[in-house]
């Protein structure tokens, strides 16, 4: 059973879907990745999928190969991918998830802000894939991004 703050959200965002006129857009396609990335945590990996490919679809028709947006879709629908927790599912993930990074190492902005992130969704990929050593170099490299963008206080052991 779930809780009424996920059925209010996600009839919120079902209904901005169903407002926005542009269904080849940039706006539905944002809307379109958030609900995706709100079925994924709730397990709910079809309608993720549906969602996430429908938003990567589209950014990737209107944005450049390397656009920050096009990483976004990327590394998320990568977290859909990694639900499945089968090996040939985790390879692909984590190639998703290095190809956010190279697109996120040229740009400087989002380098700095967001950069932990994907190397804490590569340390849980290699963790499943029993790749402990590597798990634990990206789990060093997220808190290192991450320490560098908030500060000592809020990453530290």
């Amino acid at each position: 059973m779930e809780c009424g703050a996920w059925a209010e959200e996600l009839d919120l965002m079902r209904t901005a879907l169903d407002l926005s006129e542009d269904k080849e857009g940039l706006v539905y396609a944002n809307l379109a990745n958030s609900l995706g990335q709100m079925e994924c945590e709730r397990s709910h990996v079809k309608e993720a999928y549906e969602y996430m490919e429908k938003s990567l679809h589209i950014r990737k028709a209107l944005l450049p190969s390397d656009h920050v947006e096009v990483a976004n879709g990327l590394n998320n629908y990568a977290n859909i991918i990694f639900q499945e927790l089968k090996p040939m599912a985790c390879e692909r993930a984590l190639e998703l998830h290095e190809e956010y990074i190279a697109i996120s190492m040229k740009d400087d902005v989002h380098r700095q802000k967001f950069l932990h992130i994907p190397h804490t969704n590569i340390a849980r990929v290699l963790r499943v894939l029993k790749r402990y050593d590597e798990s634990i170099e990206h789990a060093n490299l997220s808190r290192s991004y991450a320490v560098a963008q908030m500060g000592e206080t809020t990453h530290s052991f």
